[in-house]
């Protein structure tokens, strides 16, 4: 009795079925990485400007309603042509500053956000196409996530961020009251009748 000592057959039919899935597991990372590709440094740019493009006519809007509130606030309290309404304005203009500048490092850390999201997404495509072997559906998971990762995140409204312009300015003008009335009530000048101490 004779017995076919080529018994190889096996493995290389294994070996044949494993050539096949890597290489639909490679087709199906093709295709993840084509679709991921529109996600390159200006999709990022885009994100960074569209966060700023949303806050920045706000900010500016905002500061301009603090400024005329300021300029009627100072008018009401007396002081319109007072040093508070400079250091008010001064400040002002300093808080514009900061706070495009945190509008821009918003806009950063959008940017910085989508890419994180963007990259764990296709990861975990690529992942899921080693274990599925499956172009088609690699391409179809692919696209579907993309077209998430590509939609822009609700952004929120800035609230009162000129707020405290106008803080304090009417106990401002009340010290200032004061401090003028203060020196008004003849207590501290020299009057016409104070007498003179004959030694």
């Amino acid at each position: 009795m004779c017995f076919d000592s080529g018994g190889d057959s096996g493995a290389a039919d294994a070996r044949k079925r494993e050539e096949e899935r890597q290489a639909r597991v490679d087709a199906g990372a093709v295709e993840i990485e084509d679709v991921f590709s529109q996600f390159d440094d200006d999709f990022y740019d885009k994100r960074r400007t569209a966060l700023m493009d949303y806050e920045r006519p706000q900010i500016q809007d905002q500061y301009k309603e603090a400024l005329g509130q300021l300029a009627f606030a100072l008018a009401r309290s007396g002081l319109a042509n007072s040093s508070v309404g400079a250091t008010r304005r001064a400040k002002g203009q300093k808080d514009l500053a900061f706070e495009l500048q945190e509008s821009a490092d918003r806009g950063d850390q959008s940017a910085s956000n989508a890419e994180g999201a963007i990259n764990t997404a296709k990861q975990a495509l690529l992942t899921n196409n080693v274990t599925l072997a499956d172009p088609t559906a690699a391409a179809n998971a692919a696209i579907s996530a993309a077209e998430q990762k590509s939609a822009l995140p609700k952004y929120e409204p800035l609230m009162d961020l000129f707020a405290d312009l106008t803080e304090g300015l009417a106990t401002q003008a009340d010290l200032e009251r004061r401090n003028k009335n203060r020196y008004n009530t003849g207590l501290f000048s020299p009057s016409g009748s104070s007498r003179t101490v004959n030694r």
